[in-house]
């Protein structure tokens, strides 16, 4: 249990982040993961114990606010939740696991199972399990560590999460300044007010949020973005996820992003997943014949100015599945891809206050009871899928003196989506992890393979170019 001393003062939750604690359900799940692996055969000796690791947690406690918070609702949502700060007993929070078995289906299993329990947000925000012993999986060293740290999307963002993460791991040569992450939001502590006086602003509120809508609607452009048909993958899911995790090599994936001009790493990550849910739907007879799209999450920490913690929001891009050509393609999802990033620039270049900025807790719990029940057999969607992109940097973390060797990020499917890519690098290393639900995928790694040989198409193909374009003799010119 977690103890607290004032329970007056808090930091308000905004909107924009209660919306995950609020619309969150059975089949709504807002947990947020990061697994760090680590090459422990060698260094760790035996393997670490739950006493070792609180004992290694407890002087980390304060990298992040996130470790001493817990969430305190309001009486009927009649105001906005706040976190409160106290004692944290440790032994609650941090899980130790030793994977008997050889290969990579325990591992999955076992963070499939941690990605998706609910937390008690009442007595903690975060958890830490440690997965000691793992053998027997393909490019992972035997005996390696995982160690998976879970909070709720209601405490940070993704980025929040890479930045906790970096200073969580960070070498123990630096100083305690190098060991706090970065903050994301400008919320700070604050007296908790009485209900009744937030419970009066809820009304002026909604009608700030009816109208703050209308002025979205009207805003919006004359030709908005065409729906997308749905897939086996925008179905009703049933909360049984399959986790599996492309590594690739970053050298080689910004060899093939330079080998034309203005392509970014992300342009070609997209374009791979482009071609395989392509390929993937074609041999299943299932291809709709039109263009698919993603939803890509973009940062705007850097330009929107805002008490909340979750500061990234969200772009459709078009995948132009269509196109057969992967050049080709990449070039067009490329222009997609800048094109999404430009209508978010304009956006939040105005500054303007979103309707979720301000909507109140109630209308939150309503919106997100009213989401579970939209049917999801409709013929179009808003998207296909989901793509992130969180990288992590250099290699230079460690774990009771091991050094990190790979990261990953798995996200829960929600109903409507059912299939979801996350991308993140550590050092040279790539790691593209497919989270998918397995009553619409029954083979994940053959899906796997389909991503690896787009990467390889997308290599020849733009090696091909350079060398086609190197050929070519200078003009000559002849006045």
């Amino acid at each position: 249990m977690t103890r607290f001393r004032q329970p007056f003062i808090g930091v308000r939750v905004s909107p924009r982040d209660a919306i995950n604690v609020l619309a969150e359900s059975e089949r709504v799940i807002a947990n947020l993961v990061d697994v760090m692996v680590f090459d422990a055969a060698d260094t760790m000796g035996a393997s670490p114990t739950h006493a070792t690791v609180c004992a290694w947690m407890r002087g980390r406690l304060d990298v992040s606010p996130v470790f001493r918070r817990r969430l305190r609702r309001r009486a009927g949502d009649l105001g906005d939740p706040f976190w409160v700060t106290g004692d944290v007993h440790l032994e609650d929070h941090v899980v130790v696991t030793s994977m008997d078995r050889a290969g990579w289906d325990p591992v999955e299993r076992h963070i499939a199972r941690v990605m998706v329990a609910p937390m008690t947000l009442a007595s903690s925000g975060w958890e830490l399990h440690v997965l000691t012993g793992i053998h027997g999986v393909p490019h992972l060293p035997d005996g390696a560590t995982a160690v998976v740290i879970k909070v709720h999307h209601a405490s940070m963002d993704g980025l929040g999460l890479v930045a906790v993460v970096r200073a969580l791991f960070a070498s123990p040569d630096l100083s305690h300044d190098g060991r706090v992450a970065e903050r994301r939001g400008t919320a700070v502590p604050g007296p908790i007010p009485p209900l009744w006086k937030d419970a009066a602003t809820m009304p002026r509120r909604a009608a700030l949020f009816v109208r703050t809508m209308a002025a979205v609607r009207r805003t919006a452009p004359a030709t908005p973005r065409p729906p997308r048909p749905a897939t086996r993958f925008n179905a009703r899911i049933a909360l049984d996820h399959r986790v599996r995790v492309v590594w690739l090599d970053l050298a080689h994936v910004r060899a093939i992003s330079r080998a034309v001009p203005g392509i970014t790493v992300n342009d070609v990550l997209l374009t791979a997943v482009s071609l395989a849910l392509g390929r993937f739907l074609d041999e299943a007879g299932e291809h709709p014949g039109a263009t698919l799209s993603t939803t890509m999450p973009l940062d705007i920490h850097a330009t929107h100015d805002t008490a909340a913690a979750n500061q990234t929001t969200f772009a459709d891009v078009d995948l132009h599945t269509t196109v057969v050509d992967p050049l080709l393609r990449l070039r067009a999802v490329h222009a997609s891809a800048a094109d999404a990033k430009r209508r978010v620039q304009d956006l939040t270049a105005r500054h303007e206050v979103g309707p979720f900025d301000i909507a109140p807790p109630l209308l939150l719990r309503a919106i997100g009871a009213l989401s579970s029940l939209a049917p999801h057999d409709r013929p179009t969607v808003p998207s296909t899928t989901v793509v992130s992109n969180m990288p992590h940097g250099r290699d230079d973390l460690w774990f009771l003196g091991a050094r990190a060797v790979a990261a990953f990020m798995p996200m829960p499917t929600v109903d409507g989506m059912g299939l979801i890519h996350h991308v993140t690098s550590l050092g040279d290393r790539l790691a593209l992890t497919v989270t998918v639900e397995s009553t619409m995928m029954a083979e994940p790694d053959r899906y796997c393979e389909m991503i690896r040989d787009a990467v390889d198409a997308l290599a020849a193909a733009t090696f091909d170019d350079v060398a086609a374009r190197a050929a070519v003799p200078a003009s000559v010119d002849t006045d």
